[in-house]
This record gives structure tokens, C-alpha cells and sequence, in this order.
């Protein structure tokens, strides 16, 4: 295969368009140069998330599940074993011609487990495939035998591995992979332009209201799932808002757990319900809108009944370029973005007294949360999402040649 000065890129994921997964349109957004080819199961919100420069092939719907049962083990039989999702021979033969039409030379696999069916289709046409861990992939799925055996087979069938956090890296070289095969990139945040526009924001919001240090704003922004943790979140602030009774949480999201937390609440009285509101579902401008609106951001990020973990959060990533003070938890790739004591507090998982304690701290120190803020400002601006996205294309430009024995350069 002949390698230009940059090759072109194709991308498999699961679904595109998710307002939960919006590194993602960042990502190929900004690689459109080169990703002219997205292979996805689903394409949701296109208003909202558009790629005018990438073409987007919806999988035939004769592929919509991957195979179970006896017809897996059938099918195995067939095609090489993978422990990620098969979706058949058939729609082997059927990647592999939508890879080959579109002419790339590279395959960026978004999850470990999509990276893995990239990977077995490629193999035959000597394109080199990229595995772009993130959380649920590179954690709770290796819980599953069949999945743990079958990616460890294949660390050294990719031509590279992107991690978005530290505790991804190590576990990848315990594993023995080349460390010059991975990559540490987290997804970061748009933290120049998000500082940008959130002190107009803030000072729209705060006009006339000279009352704003004795009324601290906790946010909330994630899934009400096991992961996230609300009810820990929502306790702390229970225990806040006792000695702070003008604080206030807002907490924006939906989830399973989410009428759990709102009859715990009731349960509680008038008070603490009053100082508690639920926001909903936000689109990316309004997440942003509520944090220039916020004094603190809160995450009781902990590792799931299934083992699932974060990767590199962007919601707080996202927060700090808003010059938000953090309270967490020590969790994942949470420790490669806040400083204990210099850009926020963390308290270990589950430990929700002690988010309580750091919550009745800030809430009490004006001062402490602007020094906070401005730290973490300072700290995220070195994440920005565009130089990540830019890390992410060198890495795939440069290990493409590699493996391909070329040399690799940028073109003009």
C-alpha cells in the first residue's frame, strides 16, 4: 500500500451525534481533512452534530445486533475469533469492501471492542488499525472472560493504542505492550473558547445580585447511573446545606436512578427540596451556560457494581475551563485532572461525608473557590481539546508510517 504525506482515515464507532460523547464530533470534526469515512450503527441529533466533510455509512440494518448464542459459535468457525462484538462473516466481508471503496489507509477504532472487529476485517488488506480506549471498554469489559482473552491476543495486532488516562496507560504496559505503541491523549475541552465566552455569561447572570458569595452554586452534569453516583452527590449536599441553607444544587442529566434521587429528597423536607432542582437533559452550549452560572462543580465518580470506571471525564475538563473549583472523588482519570488542594478537593469513592465536608468548605470561602477556579483554569488550558485532536493526528500519521516503513511528515 503507497502512503501519502497523510493517509486517509476511516472511523467504525457505535453510534455518532450522543451529547454525552461530544468529544467525539470534536474529534472528527477537526480531523475531516483526512477522516473522509465514518462506518457507524447510528447517526442521532445530525443538527446538532454535523459532518459536512465526512461521509457517514450507516451499517445495513441486517447488521443492526451482533450474533449471540449458537450462531456466534457458529460463525466463529468461520472467521477469526474476536472477543469483541460479532456481527457475522458476512458483515466482515461487508467492512471490508466499505473500507477498500473508500480508499483508507488507516482505521481508527473508537472502543476497544469496535476496534477489534476493525481489526479482523483489515487484517487481510495490511491496513493498520487504531484502538481508542475510553472507559467501559478498557474496564468493565474485562471483566468478561472471552473479551479479556481475545484483546490481550490482539494488543500487538494494532498498530496503536490511544488511553485517556493514566491508570489506562499502566495497565497497558502490565500487559506488556510496547509503550511506543501508546498513546496518552485525553479528550480534553474547548478550554479556550469555553473561557472565552463564560465571563460575559457570568457577569449577565450575576448583574445585580451583590449577594452571590453567600449563595454558593454546586452543579451536577452526568448520567444518574451507578457510575456517576448521585445519591453520594446528593447526601454531601445534604450535609452542605445544613450549615449553608442559602447554597443550592442543580443537577442536570437523566438516568435510571434519577426518581430514586427525587423520593429520597421528598423524604427530607421542604427545606432541602427547595435547594435542589433538577435541570434535565442540556445541549453543549447550555452545559456551558450552567457552568458560568455555577461556583462549584461536584462529581462522585465511583467504580460500578460491573466494574465500569471513567476515563478522563470532559464534563469536568469543561467545568475548569470555566474556572470552576472541582469536588470529587479520587477516581480514574478524575487524579490526572485535579490538583488536591490547588484546583479542588477529592474524597475517596463513596465517601460522601467527606464530600460534604469539602462541599461545606468551599461553600463557606468565596475567596478559596475564585483561587481554585483560577488554578483550574490555568491547569486545563494545557488540555485543550483542538491540541489533543492534533496530538491524536500525529500519533496515527506517524505510526501509519511506521508500521509501513515510510517516513512521516505533515503535509504543508
Amino acid at each position: 500500500m503507497t502512503i501519502q504525506s497523510v493517509p486517509l482515515i476511516a472511523a467504525i464507532t457505535p453510534w455518532v451525534g450522543q451529547p454525552s460523547n461530544v468529544w467525539m464530533h470534536r474529534q472528527f470534526s477537526q480531523l475531516s481533512d483526512q477522516l473522509k469515512t465514518i462506518i457507524t450503527w447510528e447517526y442521532i441529533n445530525q443538527q446538532q452534530f454535523p459532518l459536512p466533510d465526512s461521509e457517514v455509512r450507516l451499517v445495513p440494518a441486517e447488521f443492526a445486533q451482533p450474533l449471540r448464542g449458537w450462531t456466534r459459535t457458529l460463525d466463529s468457525f468461520r472467521t477469526r475469533r474476536t472477543g469483541g462484538a460479532r456481527f457475522g462473516s458476512a458483515f466482515n466481508r461487508w467492512l471490508k469492501d466499505q473500507i477498500v471503496d473508500c480508499g483508507a489507509q488507516a482505521v481508527l477504532g473508537q472502543f476497544g471492542h469496535y476496534a477489534m472487529v476493525a481489526e479482523v476485517a483489515c487484517r487481510s488488506l495490511s491496513i493498520p488499525v487504531f484502538a481508542h480506549f475510553h472507559g467501559f471498554d478498557i474496564s468493565a469489559r474485562l471483566n468478561k472472560k472471552r473479551y479479556q482473552q481475545s484483546i490481550q491476543k490482539q494488543w500487538h495486532d494494532f498498530a496503536g493504542m490511544i488511553v485517556v488516562a493514566r491508570y489506562q496507560r499502566d495497565y497497558l504496559i502490565d500487559q506488556g505492550v510496547d509503550p511506543q505503541t501508546i498513546a496518552l491523549i485525553p479528550c480534553g475541552a474547548p478550554a479556550r473558547a469555553i473561557s472565552a465566552v463564560v465571563p460575559s455569561i457570568r457577569h449577565q447572570h450575576f448583574a445585580g445580585s451583590p449577594g452571590r458569595d453567600q449563595q454558593c452554586r454546586f452543579l451536577f452534569v452526568g448520567r444518574f447511573t451507578e457510575k456517576k453516583d448521585p445519591m453520594s452527590v446528593i447526601q454531601a449536599f445534604g450535609r452542605c446545606h445544613q450549615l449553608h441553607p442559602h447554597s443550592r444544587l442543580r443537577m442536570a442529566g437523566f438516568g435510571p436512578l434519577e426518581q430514586e434521587c427525587r423520593d429520597w429528597i421528598g423524604r427530607q423536607g421542604s427545606q432541602l427540596a427547595g435547594a435542589i432542582e433538577f435541570i434535565g437533559t442540556l445541549t453543549p452550549n447550555q452545559v456551558i451556560e450552567e457552568m458560568a452560572s455555577a461556583d462549584v462543580l461536584v462529581q462522585h465518580s465511583r467504580v460500578s457494581p460491573s466494574g465500569d470506571m471513567e476515563g478522563w471525564p470532559v464534563v469536568i475538563g469543561e467545568a475548569m475551563a470555566a474556572s470552576l473549583p472541582i469536588v470529587a472523588t479520587r477516581h480514574a482519570g478524575i487524579v490526572d485532572q485535579v490538583d488536591e488542594g490547588s484546583n479542588g478537593l477529592l474524597c475517596d469513592e463513596g465517601d460522601w461525608e467527606q464530600m460534604g465536608e469539602d462541599m461545606i468548605r468551599l461553600a463557606g470561602d468565596a475567596s478559596l473557590r475564585t483561587q481554585f477556579g483560577e488554578q483550574s483554569l490555568r491547569k486545563i488550558l494545557d488540555f485543550d481539546a483542538a491540541l489533543q485532536i492534533e496530538r491524536l493526528r500525529d500519533f496515527i500519521n506517524e505510526r501509519t508510517a511506521a508500521v509501513n516503513g515510510g517516513q512521516s511528515r505533515r503535509a504543508a
